[in-house]
């Protein structure tokens, strides 16, 4: 017997540290460099308005220089920064606000609402218009998670807080984490991988892994499942039959690690997809463009 487990490594990655990054990387080039590691660059998505707009207030921070989003009452993101300052005419350490400004998040960027600093207004406008052009290195970790989610067999981190995680490995997903290597050496970024001892311990600790990660999709089968009714549209019905399969399909190929789990599994599934039969079934009326049509007889 091997004293490694086949067909499974230990995957984690090391980026650098915020503090330590001059230039962050832009999505065009990050694009450019998954399809140079022949991989899909569907993965490497634009930055949501809304998140460039707080990383573009995260950027204003300084020790004497405050900045918070909140939403207003009409429901709009903002953003206040505050200058702190010593109170002059006091011998005690406590700090005032003075206000630098309020910029209001909108499609076009910033706009200031309230206050006259404009050396202020320039740099929250320019780290915004950065903030929708690049990422920051979390953004390339959950992009790395996706690659090996989407394109493998999964990931799947034998502990809550992440950081180190089982990947599954047939020659496929060998030949995957080799390009996503590459990737990550294009992007300065660590991509650690280790062989796994063969040991009951570790078999089980993969296994409890993997069913974490598949559970977590079981519950959403069958949240979405127990919120259908008679008037749930069929395509959504399918297209959740459709998901299941995909998990189903899954579990067929990560069956030789779940340690008995995949057996639990199967017999969620199966009682999932007879409530959608259920469901069905129970459907006695269906409402077209505002008529109430009894099905045919049989």
């Amino acid at each position: 017997m091997s004293d490694t487990l086949q067909g499974v490594e230990l995957a984690m990655w090391n980026t650098p540290p915020a503090k330590e990054v001059e230039f962050r990387p832009t999505i065009e080039a990050t694009r450019r460099k998954l399809r140079e590691a022949n991989l899909p660059d569907k993965y490497a998505e634009d930055i949501a308005e809304t998140t460039a707009f707080r990383r573009a207030a995260d950027q204003c921070r300084e020790p004497s220089i405050e900045a918070r989003c909140f939403k207003g009452a009409d429901g709009e993101l903002y953003c206040q920064i505050d200058k702190l300052v010593g109170d002059a005419d006091s011998e005690s350490a406590k700090l005032r606000r003075e206000l630098r400004g309020v910029w209001k998040h909108t499609v076009g960027g910033p706009l200031r609402v309230r206050g006259y600093d404009y050396a202020t207004n320039d740099m929250i406008t320019t780290e915004y218009q950065t903030a929708k052009t690049t990422y920051e290195y979390a953004d390339v970790g959950r992009m790395l998670m996706q690659v090996l989610t989407k394109e493998g067999l999964g990931i799947y981190s034998p502990r809550r807080a992440g950081g180190v995680y089982f990947v599954p490995t047939d020659a496929h997903c060998r030949d995957l984490l080799d390009r996503v290597g590459v990737f990550c050496r294009s992007m300065d970024v660590d991509l650690l991988r280790y062989a796994v001892p063969d040991t009951e311990a570790q078999r089980h600790a993969i296994g409890d892994a993997i069913a974490a990660g598949i559970s977590v999709d079981m519950a959403a089968h069958r949240e979405a499942i127990e919120a259908y009714t008679v008037s749930t549209r069929p395509e959504s019905i399918n297209n959740r039959r459709a998901l299941m399969n995909q998990t189903c399909q899954l579990l067929i190929r990560l069956s030789t690690y779940l340690n008995g789990h995949a057996v639990e599994f199967a017999r969620q599934l199966t009682e999932l997809e007879e409530q959608l039969v259920t469901l069905q079934n129970s459907v006695s009326t269906v409402q077209i463009s505002g008529r109430r049509v009894l099905p045919a007889t049989r």
